[in-house]
């Protein structure tokens, strides 16, 4: 089915962030695989939106209907995330049109903008 399609281009992402989980919370399920939002516990969804931006991945760091403002999202907190979480999440949408390989190269780049960043942050303390 379609939605068992998309269930299945997300999932290795979704272990991705529960494998390194002291570093993501995630803050949506399997359930709507259309939508991964997640929130970064250590760097600013900005900068690994940016660096994203840079390899020509495209993703949110804002929900869709206030992508313009800069506010906390209501949702987020209400699903207990603080006010840090609810500010660094980032959004992935997925459609029919994606495939296993964009997946493949979004979490290779993804681990390596993170490890990259990593290493910044070590060298600066």
């Amino acid at each position: 089915s379609k939605f068992e399609y998309v269930k299945s281009l997300v999932e290795p992402i979704f272990e991705y962030l529960k494998n390194n989980h002291e570093d993501f919370k995630i803050n949506s399920t399997l359930e709507n695989p259309y939508i991964l939002n997640f929130s970064l516990l250590k760097k600013k969804a900005s900068v690994i939106v940016e660096s994203l931006s840079m390899e020509n991945i495209m993703v949110g760091s804002h929900s869709a209907c206030s992508s313009k403002v800069e506010t906390i999202s209501p949702i987020l907190l209400a699903l207990g995330n603080n006010d840090y979480e609810a500010k660094n999440s980032i959004r992935l949408s997925f459609s029919l049109d994606n495939t296993a390989a964009e997946v493949e190269v979004f979490l290779q780049k993804f681990d390596r903008i993170l490890k990259e960043i990593r290493g910044w942050l070590l060298m600066i303390t």
